[in-house]
């Protein structure tokens, strides 16, 4: 009875140990939560060479100043961003392209879903004065940047 005592207490210490030892997800290094409105990353570099995310993008909406993704993603750490070369492309309606990358890979496999809001105002000028829509690389979901 001792032992199964001592195998019992050794497994909850060790489950302890392996999830405050783990790194929640983060985006841009802050831990992700539903009331953040976290920075958009500009980059110079072309959109289709970034390391993509193993994700699925399953809802999109703006709220605000704001676009909210509801996520799938194979992971359950790490730290994701999300990108913009800021350039709007006209190909056949004008639009802005921005895509989720990894800036750090997750250690994990586990498929979990999450809900992150990302920051539009630096690029709402230009999208509504070039009535752009946004496009999400790596989905067919393409928003409309109303007032």
């Amino acid at each position: 009875m001792n032992f199964l005592k001592t195998v019992f207490f050794c497994g909850i210490c060790l489950s302890s140990f392996v999830v405050q030892g783990q790194n929640p997800l983060r985006a841009n290094g802050q831990t992700i939560n539903n009331e953040r409105c976290i920075e958009i990353k500009y980059t110079s570099e072309d959109l289709g060479a970034t390391k993509e995310l193993q994700s699925a993008v399953l809802e999109a909406t703006i709220v605000d100043d704001c676009i909210e993704l509801k996520i799938r993603l194979g992971g359950c750490d790490g730290n994701i961003e999300f990108v913009t070369d800021g350039k709007i492309v006209s190909s056949p309606k004008p639009k802005m392209n921005f895509k989720l990358n990894w800036i750090e890979t997750s250690t994990c496999k586990a498929l979990m879903e999450v809900l992150v809001t990302f920051d539009l105002s630096a690029y709402k000028k230009m999208i509504q004065e070039n009535k752009a829509v946004i496009s999400i690389l790596g989905t067919d979901i393409q928003l409309k940047y109303k007032n």
